[in-house]
């Protein structure tokens, strides 16, 4: 959420399809972002979905000014964009040589992804990028 402040980006939660874990917005009128996160998801998706959200933001800026809205489904089908911005939520939650540290003491996947506050799911993924796995 510091994050999305410190860009000046207003941060919803709201009910939302069930194929649907987030969306990003511009709003020309206001001319800002505005992120939109599934209300009733576990927190850690939320906190991923919102990473997702932000990287969007920081790697496809100009695309999400001619979008009215950009919606991330759940099942969305993969594309380069979506891998990058994948990558990009990762790196910013769970930071490179803190992780890598981490695991060096403890190789347990369900307590680093408790420590860093992600889902097991995303922890595996972003050791396997690295390389650790």
């Amino acid at each position: 959420l510091k994050l999305a402040r410190l860009n000046n980006i207003e941060v919803y939660y709201k009910d939302m399809p069930s194929d649907v874990s987030g969306a990003i917005k511009y709003d020309k009128e206001e001319d800002k972002f505005k992120i939109l996160i599934k209300r009733n998801m576990p927190k850690t998706r939320q906190r991923f979905t919102l990473a997702h959200e932000l990287s969007h933001y920081f790697l496809h800026n100009s695309l999400l000014k001619s979008e009215e809205i950009y919606i991330d489904t759940l099942y969305r089908n993969n594309n380069i964009k979506e891998e990058q911005v994948d990558y990009l939520a990762g790196a910013l939650l769970i930071e490179e040589n803190m992780v890598r540290e981490l695991y060096k003491l403890n190789p347990s996947i369900s307590e680093l992804a408790t420590l860093f506050g992600v889902s097991d799911s995303a922890m595996k993924v972003r050791l396997e990028i690295l390389g650790v796995l």
